[in-house]
């Protein structure tokens, strides 16, 4: 096992976010008298999964956004105050979209953060691996500070899940996405970003962000972050993790250029955890706050990550394909994931039609 406390020792502090305010609609009649993270799964509550987690990745800082039945996801935390240093902060507007959760937490992003849903199953595996590589990242080469955001690739998504585009290079996306201008360009990033979102694209956004706006290109990022290549930067994390890890091929995907659900599947979706480097934290901010103004309160968080995409901002995505995870939405999942963690089997979740 990667020893991820010794690097996040290394590196300072980092604070964990959990949003776990929803009132879990899809977990009836399981929700209708406790909030969706106390719903147990292999014997275990989802909130309590998390939380040793990240007690066992080295992380001490804690702060859980909650709102449907607040009060017993509050008392239930309490008996975690011997290992971790958790805050409760109560979302009374939960009923709106999740980025309200997160907005309530908005005076705690400092530092490097780590935001997570309540509703995710992870291994320590993955944990570790996803924090050893986003602090090598942001150590590697004189590499700038970034976001950075776990996915998976080679999947069937499904209409719910969270898909996920990347790019390599400016040129390369106009390419890829057929833009003869840039007018074109924020025509077809309303698209993009996702038919669920209200953001809108075009001359707010310009009037916010300003006409001479800079738009760095990966070539810019390249050279700040003295790498010649994803492959080099490949090569060069899977040192640092060693012969022993879980990293058997190349992890990096690239730059975020869109996410959204309505976004044509590629095989590539995110899966709920993104690290916020502590001096990219005004950035995200930033982003959050413009979302908010765009979107309004019906927006999701993973709006966010879309609008620094549209504007440029440098956010990367990291593949943990093969390393572990579950997501817990309708009761068939928990029945699901009760199967495969009783036998150790985190792909058999995957491995069948979800619908």
């Amino acid at each position: 096992m990667i020893m991820v406390e010794a690097v996040a020792t290394r590196h300072g502090t980092m604070i964990a976010i959990i949003l776990a305010a929803g009132i879990g609609s899809r977990m009836r009649p399981l929700t209708e008298t406790i909030p969706k993270p106390l719903i147990t799964v292999d014997g275990q509550p989802l909130i309590d999964r998390t939380l040793s987690l990240l007690h066992t990745a080295g992380i001490r800082d804690v702060i859980i956004v909650g709102g449907y039945h607040f009060g017993k996801l509050r008392d239930h935390c309490m008996h975690w105050d011997d290992r971790l240093n958790i805050t409760t902060i109560e979302n009374s507007n939960y009923l709106k979209g999740n980025i309200i959760s997160l907005l309530s937490a908005r005076d705690h992003l400092s530092g490097n953060i780590l935001l997570m849903n309540a509703d995710h199953i992870y291994s320590q595996a993955l944990m570790d691996s996803f924090l050893t590589i986003c602090f090598a990242q942001n150590t590697l080469s004189n590499g700038s500070p970034s976001i950075i955001i776990a996915c998976d690739s080679g999947r069937t998504l499904t209409d719910d899940d969270m898909k996920v585009k990347f790019g390599e290079t400016e040129q390369d996306l106009e390419k890829e996405i057929g833009h003869d201008s840039e007018e074109d360009t924020e025509n077809d990033s309303e698209q993009d970003i996702g038919k669920d979102s209200e953001l809108e694209i075009g001359h707010d956004i310009e009037k916010h962000i300003g006409k001479d706006s800079e738009l760095e290109t990966e070539q810019d990022i390249d050279q700040e972050v003295g790498h010649d290549s994803e492959q080099d930067m490949n090569q060069e994390i899977g040192q640092i993790l060693g012969p022993d890890s879980p990293w058997r091929h190349e992890r990096i995907m690239g730059k975020l250029t869109a996410i959204g659900k309505s976004l044509e599947d590629s095989g590539r979706g995110y899966i709920g955890m993104t690290f916020i480097h502590g001096e990219a934290v005004d950035e995200y901010r930033a982003a959050l706050d413009a979302t908010i103004e765009f979107c309004g309160e019906g927006a999701v968080v993973e709006d966010v990550l879309g609008y620094l995409a549209w504007n440029k901002q440098k956010v990367i995505g990291i593949d943990l394909s093969g390393m572990g995870w579950m997501e817990i939405d309708t009761p068939w999942d928990r029945k699901q994931a009760n199967a495969c963690l009783s036998r150790g089997d985190w792909e058999g979740f995957w491995n069948v039609d979800r619908g």
